[in-house]
């Protein structure tokens, strides 16, 4: 639990940051870059950004990463505890603290980001074999989503067509409800959302939309029947 809390603290903080997030620091005497800093600085300079962390949780970083990482807490940390209660930080307080928040979320957010890709190309690996397995089209592209912490990235998605319909992999979110990956399973042309491909705790689901009930674990054989069987 203490691990989702830290990218849950994360990617709050990340999102107080505003636009200007990861690899850039503000230049001295430029006013605009330190009012850029210090915006909503009162909502993320502060120890619950990185509460919850811990270097255990990251030891599959390259061992000069993760030093980095736990470099860039601590001296976070250190400016949050510096902070008075009474009033703002000050603008070098400010300024040091985003440096080292955003090298944070970017080493955590990079490999978080490179998890879910290789978990989602491995889903669609699945389902591409099913969908040959039964002579079915395929065909795989990718699309831009944009999440907190993750930024900007291109995501893999699959369109399957069957003698009956066209279905896509459409991937949404790697922070949807209840921390769960989420990948829609939309029906062409509507583009309605049949089912949602959810995944957590290292294991993909296939979980209707209008109920948590009903809900399978994903494999070739459900793909197949849910497609299979989606109405016409």
């Amino acid at each position: 639990m203490g691990h989702e809390q830290f990218i849950d603290n994360l990617r709050i903080a990340s999102r107080s940051l505003g636009p200007q997030v990861v690899g850039h620091a503000p230049g001295p005497g430029n006013g605009a870059e330190i009012a850029s800093a210090l915006h909503s600085a009162d909502l993320w300079l502060t120890q619950k950004s990185v509460e919850g962390f811990d270097p255990a949780d990251f030891e599959e970083l390259p061992q000069q990463q993760l030093q980095k990482l736990k470099k860039d807490v601590a001296s976070f940390l250190a400016i949050a505890k510096s902070v008075s209660a009474k009033k703002p930080a000050t603008i070098a307080q400010g300024i040091q603290a985003r440096k080292h928040l955003e090298q944070v979320i970017q080493i955590v957010g990079g490999q978080v980001l490179e998890k879910w890709l290789e978990v989602q190309k491995t889903m669609l690996n699945e389902a591409t074999a099913a969908a040959k397995a039964n002579n079915w089209h395929v065909e795989e592209d990718d699309k831009e989503v944009l999440e907190s912490l993750l930024g900007r990235y291109r995501a893999p998605r699959l369109l399957i067509k069957t003698p009956d319909r066209g279905v896509v992999l459409d991937p949404i979110a790697r922070f949807g409800t209840g921390r769960r990956g989420i990948v829609d399973l939309v029906v062409l042309p509507t583009y309605e959302t049949a089912f949602l491909v959810t995944f957590k705790d290292d294991k993909w689901q296939i979980v209707s939309p209008h109920g948590a009930m009903h809900r399978k674990p994903f494999n070739k054989k459900t793909l197949v029947n849910t497609i299979t069987h989606l109405p016409h």
